[in-house]
C-alpha cells in the first residue's frame, strides 16, 4: 500500500494539511531548545538561584494552560454562544444505548469522566463515548474504558519506514508508554495495537510514536 504520509522534510500539495502543529525538518534544524539538556527539577533549582523564586515554586499546570484553571467548560459555551451555536441538553444511554437520564449538552463532558454526571447510581460510572450528532454520552463502568487498539489519521512521521517497525506510543502526558504496532486501514489512516490495554482512549487526543527515546511521529485518534 502507498501511505499517504507527510515526512516532515517534504511539503506535498496534494496532502491536506489538517494538521496545523506539524514542524518541517527546514523549521526544526533552525530550532534551539536551551533547556532541552535539563531536567525540571534543574530548571526549577537554576530559577531559585537567578531570584526568580515564584517561578521556582509555581505549581505544574495540569489544565488548559491560557484559561488558568482546570474547567474548560464555560470557555467552550461562550465560544460557540459567539458562532451562534447553542447545545441543548441531551440524553446519557448505556453501552447497550438504554436510556440512564439527561445531560446537559455532550460539550460538558470528557471521556474517563467520573464526577459531575448528576446521575445517582449504585455503581460507580464514567464517561465512556461521547455522540456529538446524537448528543448523547454513553456511560459505562470503569472496566469497559480499557481498550487494546483505536485508530489514528493525518498521521506524519519523518521516516516512513518506521511505521513498519516495533513503536512505543503515548497518547497523553501522564499516560505510560506502551509498545504498540500500526497496521493500515487506507493511505492515512492506521489502527494501533496496544500489547497493554488503555483507558480513556478520546478522538482528538494525539498519539506520539517512540522508538527508545526518539519521537518518530504522530497522528490524531479519531
Amino acid at each position: 500500500m502507498a501511505y499517504n504520509i507527510l515526512p516532515r522534510q517534504t511539503t506535498p500539495t496534494k496532502i491536506n494539511r489538517s494538521f496545523y502543529g506539524d514542524l518541517s525538518q527546514e523549521i526544526l534544524q533552525k530550532t534551539m531548545f536551551p533547556l532541552a539538556g535539563k531536567l525540571k527539577t534543574e530548571v526549577r533549582k537554576y530559577a531559585a538561584e537567578m531570584g526568580f523564586y515564584a517561578v521556582s515554586e509555581r505549581k505544574d499546570s495540569l489544565g488548559v494552560c491560557f484559561l488558568g484553571n482546570d474547567n474548560y467548560r464555560p470557555f467552550v459555551i461562550n465560544e460557540l454562544k459567539k458562532r451562534g451555536i447553542t447545545i441543548p441538553q441531551g440524553t446519557y444511554i448505556n453501552s447497550k444505548g438504554e436510556y440512564l437520564g439527561s445531560n446537559q449538552g455532550y460539550v460538558h463532558y470528557t471521556i474517563g469522566q467520573r464526577k459531575n454526571l448528576g446521575l445517582h447510581t449504585n455503581a460507580r460510572i464514567f464517561v465512556k463515548q461521547i455522540l456529538p450528532k446524537s448528543n448523547q454520552v454513553v456511560l459505562s463502568e470503569y472496566s469497559e474504558l480499557y481498550r487494546t487498539s483505536f485508530e489514528i489519521t493525518n498521521v506524519y512521521f519523518h521516516n516512513v519506514a518506521d511505521i513498519s517497525k516495533q513503536l512505543i506510543v503515548k497518547i497523553r502526558y501522564r499516560m505510560q508508554a506502551n509498545a504498540c504496532t500500526l497496521t493500515p486501514l487506507n493511505s492515512n489512516t492506521f489502527k494501533v495495537h496496544v500489547t497493554e490495554p488503555l483507558e480513556s482512549i478520546a478522538p482528538g487526543q494525539t498519539a506520539v510514536f517512540y522508538i527508545g527515546t526518539r519521537v518518530v511521529g504522530g497522528g490524531f485518534i479519531r
